[in-house]
């Protein structure tokens, strides 16, 4: 069985910002929410 990837729905910036502020060095889903936005055809 293989997993489908699909889309994150946006952070709202207010939890962005608290949660950036809660864990400065990230968290696994900060950082796949960033890879997905950075990776070209997304």
């Amino acid at each position: 069985m293989s997993m489908k990837s699909r889309r994150l729905d946006a952070v709202p910036e207010t939890t962005s910002r608290i949660a950036h502020r809660a864990f400065p060095k990230g968290t696994l889903a900060m950082i796949l929410q960033k890879t997905e936005r950075e990776s070209p055809g997304h």
